[in-house]
């Protein structure tokens, strides 16, 4: 009688808990023979995973999720590409008032995702890296394509000269 009360499931949430470990591993080691994906169990895998691509994705999705932070990202960009840390930013931005160096005006291009306002632009010399002030978007885009080409910007105001009434 203890043999088949033994091998009935218990009301015990550890052995419940345990059972459904035991099964899962289970599950992983037959889809590692069968050379199948260890969550999912369906789909192909290849050796290098033990889960397939599907499941992979999943997976990185729901980690970006929990762990992303806009803050932290922002600050690594800055720092990464300029050398500027958060705190410098904002000493940069209030010196200015919150507006562009150049046009004097909050910035208004807004973020297609988050519905917010873009922050001001860190411009800077593109040949020695050096951070200069920051801009809004439309004239960092601006004067991006005037360094570029001065001569032509050069053709373009004599051609407004002339043209001027």
């Amino acid at each position: 009688m203890d043999s088949i009360s033994s091998n009935m499931p218990q009301d015990n949430p550890d052995d419940a808990a345990f059972a459904e470990m035991k099964r899962r591993a289970d599950m992983r080691i037959q889809a590692a023979i069968k050379n199948l994906c260890s969550k999912c169990g369906e789909r192909p895998c290849d050796m290098a995973r033990l889960i397939c691509k599907e499941c992979h994705l999943e997976w990185r999705r729901a980690r970006y999720k929990r762990t992303y932070s806009s803050n932290k990202a922002r600050d690594s960009h800055l720092w990464t590409k300029f050398r500027l840390s958060i705190e410098d930013y904002d000493l940069m931005f209030f010196r200015q008032g919150g507006m562009c160096a150049v046009c004097g005006k909050q910035e208004t291009k807004i973020h297609p995702i988050t519905g917010k306002v873009w922050p001001l632009v860190v411009d800077h010399n593109h040949e020695t890296g050096q951070v200069r002030e920051l801009l809004c978007n439309r004239c960092n885009v601006l004067l991006g394509r005037i360094e570029r080409d001065r001569e032509h910007v050069k053709r373009l105001v004599k051609y407004l000269k002339k043209h001027d009434m």
